[in-house]
């Protein structure tokens, strides 16, 4: 397990290198790291991977949390093949709704 913590560093180090701020997907790849090694998993899987991020949050957040854990997968696929990289899609995507734009009238009778 700790051959995750062990390549979060240089991973998010490569990423601010190519000019990537990594301030948010730190805090969230060191918790889903933390998550693999409560569940004593060595290695990826597209499974654990969103059953990490429907651990919290609204479903409108779970695919901003898994985002960053596929990019980590794929910087670690290129040197351990077993490595799944969470499909894109899992989630249905979450639309706000349009605003009201009052008119003038509107506002008038405000």
């Amino acid at each position: 397990m700790t051959r995750l913590l062990d390549m979060l560093e240089p991973y998010l180090q490569t990423r601010r290198d190519y000019g990537f701020r990594t301030k948010g997907d730190q805090g969230r790849l060191r918790d889903f790291v933390a998550f693999m090694n409560a569940s004593g998993a060595d290695v990826i899987t597209g499974r654990l991977a969103i059953e990490w991020a429907t651990r919290a949050g609204a479903p409108a957040t779970w695919e901003v949390r898994l985002s960053p854990v596929r990019s980590f997968a794929k910087y670690l696929a290129n040197s351990d093949p077993r490595t799944e990289i969470p499909p894109t899609g899992v989630f249905p995507q979450h639309r706000r709704p349009q605003p009201h734009i009052y008119s003038e009238a509107e506002v008038e009778d405000l």
